[in-house]
């Protein structure tokens, strides 16, 4: 079961380029972060990583922050989702279930060495479904009312005499 209401889907491409970080060249972007009032679910990722073969691996985090660039010696996988890929160079994933993001937070694509090298490129691909989590921006002004009064004493409730008056 999903988080609000579906409002649209995005289509993020990122092409990562593998630079040496924490000695060993890692390729990593992210999306985000996940703006307040939504949720996003990751529902399918394509990739390619450039050259003949490859043994990298693509990890897909999702984070508090985009922080500092994830080391592959210090980052310790905190908030790591999935492996999605070993050995290959190009492909599709579409998980069994989305991977959720919650406000605030962003998703973090991570290639990690295998025979990755300085220079080499990795894109990716992200359909990501957008939800709103306060559906009250959807809905018609009589439904809106509707689910105020069920939740609210409405004025035809109040005591009108009392209303603007000092409680004793």
């Amino acid at each position: 079961m999903r988080e609000g209401l579906f409002d649209h889907h995005r289509l993020d491409p990122l092409t990562m380029v593998a630079a040496a970080v924490g000695g060993a060249p890692v390729a990593q972007a992210f999306i985000g972060p996940v703006p307040q009032g939504y949720a996003w679910y990751v529902e399918n990722l394509g990739f390619a990583v450039g050259g003949d073969t490859h043994t990298a691996e693509l990890n897909v985090a999702v984070l508090v922050d985009d922080g500092a660039s994830l080391g592959t010696a210090a980052w310790d996988r905190a908030g790591m989702v999935a492996g999605l890929f070993t050995a290959a160079k190009r492909g599709t994933i579409q998980p069994g279930i989305a991977l959720y993001a919650p406000a605030g937070h962003v998703i973090r694509f991570y290639a990690v060495p295998g025979t990755l090298v300085n220079g080499d490129t990795v894109t990716v691909t992200a359909q990501t479904a957008v939800h709103q989590l306060d559906p009250h921006f959807l809905m018609s002004p009589d439904d809106a009312l509707q689910v105020k009064s069920a939740h609210e004493r409405m004025a035809a409730e109040l005591n009108q005499d009392a209303v603007g008056a000092r409680a004793n």
